[in-house]
């Protein structure tokens, strides 16, 4: 890392062969919805300023939703992923901390495949303090992955990931 900035991107050699009749040779995987939670689970439960919800507003806000449920799944995050989550949750947090148990856990489960992304943004702000400036931050990242079909990877031009001087 130059100069010590923050990395912005991590890159990886392979010795998989990758097709560049396109033009685009460079292969990018791309973090799932589930991934990108734990992401910002991670950075916030390391955060002072990180602050929980009252454990009382959660299941009211899991019955408003259930009326925004769709009746087909949506893509982006499956039981199975929330699962993950919940278990990647309760690793980060103090036992202290943890205020929704294994009931509203399956709540979770069960109701956020069926709902919008922006439903689910707000459902995962639960779990960061329900901070705008981190919800609408996790939200922009999230409609990216949702541009690209949620894609796993996706092909690049070589340009990518350089500046416009020609560095990384």
């Amino acid at each position: 890392n130059p100069g010590h900035a923050p990395a912005n991107m991590a890159i990886r050699f392979t010795r998989d062969i990758f097709s560049n009749e396109s033009g685009w040779p460079l292969r990018l995987r791309l973090i799932s919805e589930a991934e990108l939670v734990q992401i910002f689970i991670a950075w916030t439960s390391s955060s002072p300023v990180c602050r929980q919800v009252e454990k009382s507003l959660i299941p009211s806000r899991l019955e408003k939703w259930q009326s925004l449920r769709q009746p087909q799944p949506v893509p982006g995050v499956t039981a199975e992923e929330v699962a993950t989550i919940a278990s990647f949750w309760r690793s980060c947090l103090p036992s202290a901390r943890q205020h929704i148990d294994d009931a509203t856990w399956q709540h979770f489960a069960s109701l956020l495949p069926a709902l919008d992304l922006t439903t689910r943004a707000h459902a995962w702000a639960l779990l960061w303090g329900e901070q705008p400036e981190i919800t609408q931050q996790w939200l922009a990242l999230a409609h990216m992955l949702q541009q690209t079909g949620h894609a796993g990877e996706l092909a690049a031009p070589p340009s990518l990931p350089v500046d416009h001087f020609g560095l990384p």
